[in-house]
């Protein structure tokens, strides 16, 4: 997996649709036509790129939210916005 820059601001795809249900949030991709379900923290991350956002900035959020080491949420975080914008869901700004 490649490596992400953590200054880099990332966003939702614009014509990828999601809607909350409950405690989750149902993602819909439609090039691939694939869905998505995110829950806990994937579903805080998502609704976090409401607005662009960087790395550094979720983790700092998540660092707030959550009792967690920032080493291990700046991975975690980042292995999951990869795996994000290898399906199309997210990109980053120039």
């Amino acid at each position: 997996m490649e490596t992400l820059d953590t200054t880099k601001t990332f966003q939702r795809v614009a014509s990828v649709m999601a809607v909350e249900v409950e405690d989750s949030v149902i993602i819909f991709e439609p090039e691939s036509m694939e869905y998505m379900r995110l829950r806990g923290v994937a579903c805080r991350i998502w609704n976090l790129l409401e607005s662009p956002a960087s790395i550094d900035q979720l983790t700092a959020v998540l660092c707030q939210e959550h009792e967690v080491e920032n080493e291990v949420c700046m991975a975690s975080v980042t292995r999951f916005l990869a795996e994000l914008r290898e399906v199309k869901l997210v990109t980053t700004q120039a």
